[in-house]
């Protein structure tokens, strides 16, 4: 994409702010081009190093090979002495971790997360099909997308800064980010670097929070793993269930779950004992 001198961010209304990091010096604005009256999404990412403008430009190459049901387009990018603007289109919706505050207070309400959950891993799986591994995936990166009756229809995906990018010494998000990311570093990043951090996005959602995970004494597994679910399902569901998260973290990549898909397929086993009559 061809940068843009022609636009500054006076030209454009803020009308919210998305988030704003002075550590990272990255914010998100929801902005309106008061000529159309149209809203768009304006990451601002300030930086002093040439190197990484090369970072951003390859954010919006990983941005522009989706298409617009997964995440937004990268529509004008342009630069302000060492601030950087990229110009996105504007996904209406709520970030999952400001539509979810606590654990669900009843099957209804499990039931409907176990919904969001199959959404984000079909939107997961559809990834896959471009090539991309997003390598961030968190609540604060997924957006759910409500119809009127404040039913959740489907989810996007925001921030992908991350998946087109070389290897950090340490990257992703505490608790969402998997061992190769953090601990394990000669291990190679593949889908299976998504499926730790879809799992914790599980476990967030039927319980209102990631699960806590430590190191062992010489580093080479997690010193225990104790998932502790809301018990609105048969025992051998629920059981099922816990399996398929206990693989879905497992710190040695080649016991770990490396199919989105058939994760998935549990979620929707346990749809259909939720929708059965009691």
């Amino acid at each position: 994409m061809e940068m843009t001198t022609s636009v500054n961010a006076q030209h454009y209304s803020k009308e919210k702010i998305i988030y704003k990091c002075n550590e990272t010096k990255r914010a998100f604005y929801r902005v309106k081009l008061p000529q159309l009256g149209l809203y768009y999404g304006l990451k601002e990412i300030e930086i002093n190093e040439f190197k990484e403008i090369k970072i951003i430009k390859n954010e919006i190459i990983a941005l522009n090979r989706l298409p617009f049901g997964i995440t937004a387009k990268c529509h004008q990018y342009w630069q302000e002495e060492s601030k950087h603007f990229l110009l996105l289109d504007w996904i209406d919706g709520i970030p999952l971790n400001e539509y979810i505050h606590s654990n669900p207070s009843n099957r209804r309400d499990f039931a409907n997360r176990i919904k969001i959950a199959e959404k984000i891993g079909c939107k997961i799986v559809e990834l896959y099909r471009y090539a991309v591994i997003h390598r961030d995936l968190k609540p604060e990166n997924i957006i759910i997308h409500c119809d009127q009756n404040k039913n959740v229809r489907d989810v996007s995906f925001i921030d992908f800064g991350l998946s087109n990018q070389k290897r950090h010494m340490e990257e992703g998000t505490a608790h969402y980010r998997s061992p190769e990311q953090e601990f394990v570093r000669y291990v190679s990043l593949t889908h299976s670097t998504d499926v730790f951090s879809f799992t914790q996005i599980i476990h967030y959602l039927l319980t209102g929070a990631p699960i806590e995970l430590n190191l062992n004494f010489d580093c080479s597994n997690w010193d225990e793993m104790n998932i502790k679910l809301p018990k609105f399902i048969k025992q051998n569901v629920y059981q099922k269930l816990t399996n398929t998260l206990v693989k879905g973290l497992a710190f040695d990549v080649r016991k770990r779950i490396n199919n989105v898909s058939s994760i998935v397929n549990i979620l929707k086993e346990v749809s259909r004992e939720l929708n059965r009559r009691r």
